[in-house]
This record gives C-alpha cells, structure tokens and sequence, in this order.
C-alpha cells in the first residue's frame, strides 16, 4: 500500500477502534458539551483527509481542560493539569450542534479553547 493511502487510512482506523470499544469519558472542568451519539465519532473519522495541508490554528486551553478521542463528550480521554497550547486543523459540529476542534492532542470542545491570534481553523473535518 502506497505510503499516501496509508495517511488517509490510519487516522480513520484509530478512530474506528476507539469507537468499537464503547469507551466512555468524564465531564470537562470547563464546559460540557451536551451528549450526543456515538456515531458523530465515526462520522468525523469518515470525513477526515490526511493529505490537508492547510494552515493549522494555535488554540489555547486551561488546567482542566479534557482532550478526547472522538468529538463527543461520551469518548474517552485525558484532562490536563496544566494550561497549554494545541495545534488545531480543524473544526467539527456533531449532531447535538456542538463545536469540537481536531488538535494534534486529540478533540477539544469548542468552548474549552481560544485562539489568540485569530487563527481558528476554518476548514470543517
């Protein structure tokens, strides 16, 4: 397989597996989106193209502030004990109406990041 349909692919399988284990996740020290099913998992993971080469955004978060495996607040994930800076590429709104960014540390509820220097991503997953 050639290496550029490797780079479409993995990201959707390492979403799909995540999603066919039936994790579930805590609610955000900050805010909390509201539930939502866990097909909008799978839905992004179909959507996402690894060859975007777009400008990523710089979004900022707090101490408390969950990253997650899937754009709901249903996936599993981590909290942070610090505040910080992620490289966001781009935007999701899951069935519920809520706004998730796809960072490099993995999705965070719209509401739990800024961008400081404008430079949100505009480009949807």
């Amino acid at each position: 397989m050639r290496i550029s349909k490797m780079r479409t692919l993995l990201p959707a399988l390492a979403v799909a597996a995540f999603a066919a284990t039936g994790l579930t996740g805590t609610a955000s020290a900050a805010s909390t989106p509201q539930p939502e099913p866990a097909s909008d998992f799978l839905v992004a993971a179909s959507c996402w193209d690894a060859s975007f080469t777009g400008p990523p955004g710089n979004a900022h978060y707090d101490v408390g502030t969950w990253f997650r495996n899937g754009p709901s607040a249903a996936c599993s994930g981590y909290q942070t004990t610090k505040q910080g800076w992620a490289v966001a590429y781009c935007r999701y709104i899951n069935s519920a109406g809520n706004l998730w960014y796809y960072t490099i540390e993995g999705w965070v509820y719209g509401p739990n990041v800024t961008f400081p220097f404008n430079d949100a991503p505009t480009r949807y997953c």
